[in-house]
C-alpha cells in the first residue's frame, strides 16, 4: 500500500517541475498543497453522492418488501387467522 502514495507523489514531484518554466515556484508549491484537499473535498463529495444512492435504493427495497408481507399477511389471514394473528 505504500508503494502506490509514494509513487503519486513522484508522479506530482515530476509534473511540477516540467512546468517549472511556466509558472512561479509559488503556485507550483501552492498546488501542490492545495491538491490533498481538493483530492479529498472530490472523493468527500463523490461518497456522499454513493451513500445517498444506496440509501434511496435500500428505503425502495424496503417499501416493496413491506407491501409484500402485507399481502402474503392478508392472504394468510384469508387462510388462517389464527396463525395470521401470531
Amino acid at each position: 500500500m505504500q508503494k502506490i502514495p509514494a509513487f503519486v507523489g513522484a508522479a506530482l514531484l515530476c509534473l511540477s517541475l516540467t512546468h517549472l518554466h511556466a509558472q512561479s515556484a509559488d503556485s507550483v508549491a501552492d498546488k501542490i498543497v492545495r491538491f490533498p484537499t481538493r483530492l479529498f473535498s472530490h472523493i468527500c463529495s463523490r461518497t456522499s453522492d454513493i451513500h445517498r444512492q444506496v440509501t434511496q435504493q435500500t428505503e425502495k427495497m424496503l417499501n416493496g418488501m413491506a407491501k409484500k408481507e402485507a399481502r402474503m399477511e392478508s392472504r394468510l389471514s384469508r387462510v388462517d387467522s389464527a396463525g395470521a394473528a401470531d
